[in-house]
């Protein structure tokens, strides 16, 4: 349920942030952020939940790169490519 609703709030993210409104779809993607993480820890790190928290981490990272605070983007980019590198190799 906490995965179905992670998904349900990256959506809703996304809707707000293709409209324009970068504040309300960084408050639906942080929310969605925070339960990626809890999903990833709860599992031990699941490849699933890990790859899925890698995906809302660069959506996430879409949110400061279009209010031009690329330093923002650049570390949420980091954090998304650093974990697809990770399962990348294993």
């Amino acid at each position: 349920a906490q995965g179905d609703l992670a998904n349900v709030l990256k959506l809703i993210g996304s809707l707000h942030s293709n409209g324009g409104d970068y504040e309300k779809a960084g408050l639906f993607l942080d929310q969605s952020l925070a339960l990626r993480e809890k999903i990833a820890e709860q599992t031990g790190g699941s490849f699933e939940a890990r790859l899925k928290l890698a995906q809302i981490l660069q959506a996430r990272g879409l949110i400061p790169f279009y209010d031009g605070d690329n330093k923002k983007a650049i570390e949420y980019y980091r954090r998304a490519q650093n974990l697809t590198e990770t399962l990348r190799r294993e």
